[in-house]
């Protein structure tokens, strides 16, 4: 059956001499894989353009249920980014998030709220001119409330310690070390409740930013059963240095 939906591209792999699958969030069929002919060859075209991480496309797909590989007829890019290809700091950060839904997502079900996050989020970050540093640990915040484990919001100035592990604050240090203190448990905390729209006028230090983004990742793979090494992390690290 043919369908059209939008999907935000995720990643590729050789297929072929000349072809390509793409793993694409879709917003009616969550994730699926796609084929694409032709994709790496002269007659291809700007195919590899379209399937550049985080490209959000229309498409016009075949489906059929018990398919595991679906073909795609025609695809379009639905938003041509304005800067993310263009700016350094914003392309890093933008492969640094791709990877983390890449390592994350895997519900091949419809998923319309997850879909409408992750397009408004990603079009925010391409259209918003300047003081976007701290996007991608607002973003993971607010992406892990739709995989199932977001922060508790009972932070106190008595309950200030951040238990990675539980996902909830609390008052003493816990027998492990998957925790977080101030400011950085403050900080959490912060991002946590905080809109998009306001982030433009919130300022980390980089002193902060450092300790708490591989702390962030932590907290994704104690709750994400065998989450793989987020490799895009060193050099998001390297570009704030």
């Amino acid at each position: 059956m043919l369908n059209k939906t939008n999907g935000i591209v995720l990643h590729t792999i050789k297929y072929g001499e000349t072809s390509v699958i793409a793993r694409v969030y879709t917003e009616l069929f969550g994730l699926q894989s796609y084929l694409v002919k032709g994709a790496r060859n002269r007659k291809g075209g700007n195919k590899m353009s379209l399937l550049a991480p985080l490209t959000i496309l229309e498409m016009e797909v075949y489906r059929k249920e018990t398919a595991q590989l679906h073909p795609i007829r025609e695809m379009r890019m639905l938003y041509p980014f304005s800067t993310l290809p263009f700016d350094v700091i914003k392309s890093t950060i933008a492969l640094f998030i791709n990877e983390i839904i890449f390592r994350s997502v895997r519900e091949e079900e419809p998923n319309h709220s997850l879909y409408a996050f992750l397009e408004s989020s990603i079009r925010w970050f391409d259209l918003v001119p300047n003081h976007f540093s701290d996007f991608h640990l607002w973003f993971m915040l607010h992406f892990c409330s739709y995989l199932g484990f977001t922060p508790s919001d009972n932070y106190s100035n008595s309950n200030n310690i951040f238990n990675l592990r539980e996902g909830l604050f609390q008052s003493q240090l816990p027998e492990h070390a998957d925790y977080l203190i101030e400011p950085q448990s403050s900080t959490l905390h912060q991002l946590s409740v905080l809109n998009l729209a306001d982030l433009s006028a919130y300022h980390l230090s980089s002193q902060i930013r450092h300790i708490l983004l591989p702390r962030l990742v932590d907290y994704y793979r104690l709750h994400i059963h065998g989450m793989k090494e987020i490799r895009s992390l060193e050099v998001l690290r390297e570009v704030f240095n």
